[in-house]
């Protein structure tokens, strides 16, 4: 667990889910990529008593599953995928699957428990959004 007992989930993002481990419960579980899924998500890490959630950055599709877990009260850190994939090697952990990654992701947090991540930017998510919604 974490230095502070703060209770960590680790999130492995893709297009159309996530894998998610709480490693100090033993827990693992995956969400597709839907509303109903997001809220799901957050209310399952508020059962389990999770305080932070950290995922690596992916192309965006970690947008709207940090907008969802932020509005359940959770604190959300993303953190550069190389940083992970580095600690991961030096574990000798490197088999790539989605449920490994998430283990990692969360061992990654609970090691590092101060690491920098992405601060977030409320301005700078909403200008992406309406950079988005033009593309489309």
């Amino acid at each position: 667990m974490a230095q502070n007992d703060l209770v960590v989930a680790g999130i492995d993002v893709a297009k159309d889910k996530v894998d998610v481990c709480i490693r100090s419960l033993s827990l693992k579980r995956t969400f597709a990529s839907t509303t109903e899924d997001r809220r799901e998500l957050a209310s399952w890490l508020r059962r389990n008593k999770v305080g932070k959630a950290v995922m690596e950055a992916s192309g965006g599709y970690e947008r709207e599953w940090a907008k969802a877990l932020r509005g359940g009260k959770i604190e959300v850190r993303i953190v550069e995928s190389e940083r992970v994939r580095s600690f991961a090697q030096s574990a000798g952990r490197l088999a790539k699957n989605d449920t490994i990654d998430a283990e990692m992701i969360a061992w990654f947090a609970e090691t590092f428990d101060q690491a920098r991540g992405q601060a977030y930017d409320a301005t700078r998510e909403q200008l992406h959004q309406m950079v988005h919604a033009r593309q489309h």
